[in-house]
């Protein structure tokens, strides 16, 4: 049973040495830990533990590290907990993947295990605020008044605000400003995306502008919540949407 004085991390890595070594820096800076083996035996792992964090390699047998977090990120009981890549692709390439696809941290290997404490901790620290953030604006009297949410995306990230409006089922307008990258606005139903787009570049509509807009890192979002009278031109799913993206992403880097 978990002790409830420590905050739990899920390790998974196929490397039997570095996984015991990590795992002793974790429990020496006051962790728990679970490990496994590879991306299923974690999925395994999960169906009966809750872990607060998960440190994930990519390059593993049976299922690899980008797949673990596409299913994860599109699973609303796993969409939350906050992921680092500890791993040896370290280009600025998988960084931006790993992003892409709604990781909170990104470490290559070789790492420091005081630095790799740290950026866990901080990891935490933010995903903290991010509760009490939600737990505000969504227990709080903006409900009596209409839904509405707002924030950094630093914070929150654009794939966990996608999965949080289709989790609580929510109707209405997100509006993203990034200052490096410009505009866009998507309007829900329900918790799906019926249309987006990027405000500076119309040939950036729905899927091609959500793809795009899971690579803002840095920039204010805000949403409004209410009836929404658009058509629906997007017709799927916001776990399609993500999956979509990250080949989309997938492709973009082959080519």
């Amino acid at each position: 049973m978990a002790d409830s004085g420590k905050k739990l991390v899920l390790l998974v890595d196929d490397d039997d040495k570095l996984r015991y070594l990590v795992k002793t820096v974790l429990e020496i800076e006051g962790f728990q830990t679970l490990t496994a083996s590879n991306g299923q035996e974690a999925l395994q792992l999960l169906q009966s533990a809750q872990p607060d964090l998960i440190v994930l390699d990519i390059m593993m047998p049976v299922m690899d590290g980008w797949t673990m977090l596409k299913k994860l990120r599109s699973n609303s009981k796993f969409a939350f907990v906050p992921v680092v890549f500890l791993t040896s692709l370290g280009s600025a390439d998988d960084q931006v993947k790993g992003f892409h696809l709604g990781a909170d941290d990104y470490l290559p290997k070789p790492f420091r295990p005081k630095e790799l404490s740290a950026r866990l901790h901080k990891v935490l620290e933010r995903q903290e605020v991010l509760r009490k953030q939600l737990e505000a604006q969504i227990t709080g009297s903006n409900l009596a008044t209409g839904f509405s949410l707002g924030g950094s995306i630093e914070q929150f990230g654009i794939a966990s605000i996608l999965t949080m409006l289709e989790g609580e089922k929510k109707s209405g307008v997100l509006k993203v400003e990034a200052p490096e990258h410009g505009k866009a606005i998507a309007f829900f139903r329900g918790g799906r995306v019926m249309s987006a787009k990027l405000m500076d570049d119309s040939s950036w509509t729905n899927q091609h502008a959500i793809t795009r807009l899971l690579g803002w890192s840095k920039g204010t979002f805000a949403f409004t919540g209410g009836k929404v009278e658009v058509e629906d031109e997007m017709r799927t799913t916001t776990t399609h949407l993500l999956l979509e993206a990250a080949r989309l992403i997938d492709e973009s880097g082959r080519s």
